[in-house]
């Protein structure tokens, strides 16, 4: 707030506020100081997520009508910031940290809000505890349907992995994000573009 108010814009790590009292001053406040302000959605600049948005602009894919997404990302090594496992600070579990990058690139690559949401966690919010698997339906006002997963795996040596398919009715478009320095793109169907493989991103 006090960055706002010098007129300072904003790059904020997510959640951006830990309240929805909190984020509506906060965004009434930019709006009164003229700053810009964004969450820090690092999806959106990645080299897989702005070759696909083109295409789907480009109408590549034509309608779509699913989106399947699946995250399973590593435990939380002694690496990881404390605030991960605070669910006041972080908001939740890996729906917070992981599943909302998907939530927030769909909603971008569609170009569609989501209207309806139907999600499970474990353990529940109820719990107090982080959740460390997110189940979610989303709906978005264009139509389009999403299934997202996300889970974080206490396995030792798990490497992440994210992974999501565009079902589109002239096209489908697999993403793989093993890191963001080693990710793919892949179109099927008639005249499907090249494969897209990132290693420099």
């Amino acid at each position: 707030m006090a960055a706002a108010a010098q007129g300072v814009a904003l790059l904020i790590e997510k959640p951006h506020c830990t309240s929805l009292a909190e984020s509506r001053a906060l965004r009434a406040a930019c709006a009164r100081h003229g700053v810009l302000a964004m969450a820090g959605f690092t999806h959106r600049f990645l080299a897989t997520s702005r070759r696909l948005k083109a295409s789907l602009a480009a109408g590549d894919l034509g309608t779509v009508d699913l989106v399947v997404d699946r995250l399973v990302a590593n435990a939380l090594g002694d690496h990881a910031p404390a605030w991960y496992r605070d669910r006041a600070l972080a908001g939740g579990g890996i729906a917070m940290i992981g599943m909302i990058h998907a939530i927030d690139r769909l909603q971008w690559l569609l170009d569609s809000p989501v209207t309806d949401v139907l999600a499970r966690t474990r353990p529940p919010a109820a719990s107090g505890a982080v959740e460390d698997t997110a189940l979610a339906i989303l709906c978005f006002a264009n139509g389009a349907q999403a299934a997202l997963v996300a889970h974080r795996s206490p396995v030792p040596g798990h490497e992440r992995a994210h992974r999501y398919e565009v079902l589109g009715r002239r096209l489908n478009a697999s993403v793989s994000i093993g890191s963001f320095d080693r990710q793919e793109l892949e179109f099927v169907g008639p005249g499907a573009p090249a494969r897209l493989e990132v290693t420099d991103d």
